[in-house]
């Protein structure tokens, strides 16, 4: 039943390919980069790009940042070429601002059968990490097939990405017995794996990547000069980070419910996705606030700003740590959360909302720690909110309860890496 599951997946990714492309297309009325490099996302690689890698898989932002601390790690040690693929532009960016020069960097390709053999027989990598939660079949079957190892790192599997592949069960475990180890991040991330399908023998617990990560070299001095330019400390920030629809409109009634007590007030909001920077402008405009797009500060502030709209991409933890409170968005809306662990990096006070499926076990160890704050809704943000502005030795010790975690937690980059070597 596997091996037939697995050819009618293969055949349908077939048949799509021009709803694929047509998507592509799309996407790129609104966002230009979907434009550039199509050819690579069909195998197409750059002539110039050497053979034998470590490939490694990061789907957008957020496994780009996690998958830095090791690959910076296997470039230290291993002394090997790397490269890294993802599938968002906003994913390349960050690629190209952590890393450099010091990677090769492609665009993944799409998961059809042909496409993928392309990129294999043009790249021949030594080694394919994949990612977290990235599950592609057709990926898969193709590197083992060609006796190339593939391991997942950082692997968790929420409850909407175990419910999806549970009801494709038959694929899962066809595509999942011949992978070659899987690095899951918590004891319940390996049962859940091992249920789809994986050996028992091949899943170790190596934690989470997250925790070993590091703010940039030189974010806290670029937040200081934000932070000045916003107007030092005779201004209260608070910012939502990576936000969704319907979590701005939240943010800005908390504002207004702040401006009595908190006149000097500023709210900053940063998007999570770059196509939305014109609406949320437009819907922050019409709600009366004065508003002001990073894209077009000049020389100084207007006498008025309430809100400040981050119209770019790579500068949210900048922001973080310009900033008195941080709220991270996609925690209270039904996206699964994102990671709250970028904040207490460059100490600053968290607050985040319920929706948090995707980083459940680090929202417990905060909640833990007592490095954060979560709140049920929007309407209880405004008391937390006020609460941690008016006591700053509050602030103070949710801070310092921050950087103790994530330096209790550190140790997945070693773990993982001594599992992948043993590959090599």
């Amino acid at each position: 039943m596997g091996r037939i599951a697995f050819l009618v997946y293969r055949a349908a990714m077939f048949l799509l390919l021009p709803v694929i492309l047509i998507r592509y297309f799309l996407k790129a009325q609104f966002t230009s980069a979907y434009r550039d490099r199509l050819s690579e996302r069909f195998g197409f690689i750059p002539d110039q790009m050497p053979t034998g890698m470590i490939w490694i898989h990061a789907v957008s932002v957020g496994e780009v940042n996690a998958a830095v601390p090791l690959i910076t790690d296997l470039l230290q040690y291993q002394k090997r070429q790397v490269l890294v693929t993802c599938v968002t532009p906003t994913g390349s960016t960050q690629i190209s601002r952590s890393l450099g020069a010091q990677v090769e960097h492609v665009y993944a390709p799409v998961d059809a059968g042909f496409v993928v053999r392309r990129f294999l027989k043009r790249l021949r990598p030594a080694m394919i990490v994949i990612m977290e939660t990235e599950l592609w079949p057709n990926l898969i079957h193709q590197s083992t097939s060609a006796n190339i190892p593939v391991v997942f790192a950082n692997m968790r599997l929420s409850d909407r990405t175990f419910a999806g592949a549970s009801r494709i069960k038959q694929l899962s475990r066809y595509i999942l017995k011949d992978a070659s180890a899987f690095c899951v991040q918590t004891e319940e991330d390996g049962h859940r794996i091992v249920e789809l399908g994986a050996s028992q023998s091949k899943v170790s617990v190596t934690g989470n990547l997250k925790f070993d990560v590091i703010a940039p070299e030189g974010v806290s001095e670029k937040g200081k000069e934000i932070r000045d330019y916003l107007g030092g400390d005779g201004i209260q920030a608070i910012i939502l980070g990576s936000s969704h629809d319907g979590e701005e409109a939240g943010f800005l009634d908390m504002l207004e419910k702040l401006k009595d007590d908190f006149p000097n007030v500023i709210g900053i909001i940063v998007p999570r996705h770059p196509e939305r920077f014109d609406s949320v402008f437009e819907v922050t405009s019409r709600r009366g606030f004065s508003v002001v797009r990073k894209s077009q500060w000049g020389s100084q502030l207007p006498d008025r700003v309430d809100v400040i709209l981050v119209d770019s991409m790579g500068e949210l933890m900048e922001f973080y740590a310009a900033s008195d409170i941080a709220v991270v968005g996609g925690s209270f809306v039904p996206v699964g959360g994102h990671n709250i662990l970028e904040p207490l990096m460059v100490g600053t006070p968290l607050v985040y909302g319920p929706q948090m499926s995707n980083f459940r076990q680090i929202s417990r160890l905060v909640l833990s720690a007592q490095a954060g704050c979560r709140v049920a809704d929007m309407n209880d943000l405004s008391t937390i909110v006020a609460q941690l502005l008016k006591q700053s030795d509050f602030r103070k010790e949710m801070i310092h309860n921050g950087y103790r975690l994530l330096a209790e937690n550190r140790g997945s980059v070693e773990s993982t890496r001594q599992k992948l070597i043993s590959f090599l």
